[in-house]
């Protein structure tokens, strides 16, 4: 992920984020993809980077609280896979593929996976995990979480406070 800055034929400025990934096809063609995603003001927007990190602590901290409250108590269990798949997208990685992360799969997984898919939040292909993925919707609802998160740390906001 790049931070750019474009001048504008009048002279004004648009700041972007590129970012650039390959990918391989199932026939193991490999595949560029370019995203431009627009920065509003370049100070205060959170990049890529900070919204990976806020989830991986997010997902730490979920991780913890349901193995201290029991799979009978723990009731975020959607929001942990979204996460997940959002850090997998983010390093490229297969989903759930590294179980050394801690990410909790009880028998109600699977059933998640579908629910989700059902939402739109994700595309899900025969119901194989291994090719679950975030729509841009799901990306879109995630980013906006974690943003708020972010925004609620940096300035001491309690969460009541944030705009939605």
């Amino acid at each position: 992920m790049i931070r750019k800055r474009y001048a504008r034929a009048d002279g004004t400025l648009i700041h972007a984020e590129v970012q650039v990934s390959i990918m391989s096809s199932a026939n193991f063609e490999e595949l560029t993809l370019g995203t431009i995603f627009l920065v509003d003001d370049p100070k205060r927007r959170f990049g890529v980077e900070p919204l990976w990190r806020e989830a991986k602590r997010l997902r730490s901290v979920g991780i913890v609280k349901a193995d201290q409250m029991g799979e009978d108590l723990f009731a975020d269990q959607g929001w942990l896979t979204i996460l997940e798949l959002y850090i997998a997208e983010c390093e490229g990685q297969a989903p759930f593929a590294d179980q050394s992360t801690g990410f909790p799969r009880d028998e109600q997984f699977p059933r998640r996976l579908v629910v989700l898919r059902d939402a739109g939040q994700i595309d899900l292909e025969n119901e194989n995990p291994a090719s679950a993925q975030l729509t841009s919707r799901g990306t879109a609802q995630v980013e906006t979480v974690l943003r708020a998160e972010l925004t609620s740390r940096a300035t001491g906001a309690s969460r009541a406070a944030l705009p939605s």
